[in-house]
């Protein structure tokens, strides 16, 4: 099998500032709203990304790329929003976690939004809580080292029970799914998942920056793998120097945002990610 050389397509970001912009309010429905206006209809100028919507009924909907794979998202209480990865052509079989029907994704005080993506894939980031970390949320398919049709994963690192604070990038309690591989099993079962695994260097590094010799940040690739094999790259890179004196979603004039995703602001746990094209 030779190596999958991947495409790079360009995202387009969306924000909470912009001009028209849908505002996350404590309200059932919100979050559902903010997801629906940038995946499917745009604000402005901007186009949404393409997505479309199955069975939407009142503040809940799935979302979806047309490969059979969705975002199920119940969005009926204020604040807390239920999230699942489900797939099938009606979206009726549920792929999450055996012991989790649903992860709630919750959010307080935050400071602003960002949503990237392109037609396949995107992240969503409310951006550093109450709790001095921004919670992400990335869907959809993402290049791996080879062509597989089955590269979809689910990734949140909100809190898996309720509204409370969301959990480090490194814990245990983010949810992490990945669809089983088109070749595993001859792809008889296609809609199936798994629990995935992050793969992140550097991640208890904390060198100083900028750094002395280039004036600018190393960071590492984060990847994910299943039970098997290495599965995807994600647009999200660990840094290797500590970026805590940034703002959060400042520019690194590399094509990235900055991101912290440990409570407390832990210089350990400095992100960067991809706001200008992605692989697919």
């Amino acid at each position: 099998m030779q190596p999958y050389i991947p495409t790079k397509v360009p995202v387009t970001v969306f924000r909470s500032t912009d001009a028209g912009a849908p505002q996350l309010k404590s309200e059932a429905g919100s979050l559902k709203t903010l997801l629906k206006t940038c995946l499917v209809s745009g604000y402005g100028a901007k186009r949404g990304l393409g997505w479309q919507m199955h069975n939407e009924t009142g503040n809940s909907v799935v979302f979806h790329f047309g490969a059979g794979f969705g975002l199920t998202v119940d969005d009926n209480t204020a604040r807390t929003t239920r999230l699942g990865f489900a797939g099938g052509t009606d979206f009726s079989q549920n792929l999450n976690d055996p012991r989790q029907n649903s992860d709630g994704f919750g959010w307080h005080q935050y400071r602003g939004w960002i949503l990237v993506g392109h037609a396949q894939a995107f992240a969503l980031v409310l951006a550093d809580t109450a709790y001095r970390r921004s919670q992400i949320l990335l869907f959809g398919r993402f290049a791996g080292p080879y062509a597989d049709s089955g590269s979809v994963c689910y990734l949140s690192t909100g809190n898996t029970n309720a509204y409370t604070s969301p959990s480090n990038i490194d814990s245990g309690s983010v949810r992490m799914r990945m669809a089983v591989s088109q070749y595993f099993e001859g792809n008889s079962q296609p809609y199936r998942a798994v629990n995935g695994s992050l793969n992140i260097q550097f991640l208890n590094q904390a060198a100083a920056f900028p750094d002395p010799l280039y004036q600018g940040y190393t960071a590492s690739r984060v990847s994910v793998s299943d039970n098997l094999t290495l599965r995807c790259f994600l647009p999200l890179y660990c840094s290797y120097h500590d970026l805590s004196s940034l703002n959060e979603l400042d520019n690194l004039q590399d094509g990235c945002v900055k991101l912290n995703l440990s409570n407390g602001g832990d210089k350990r746990y400095c992100f960067a990610l991809d706001v200008t094209e992605w692989e697919v």
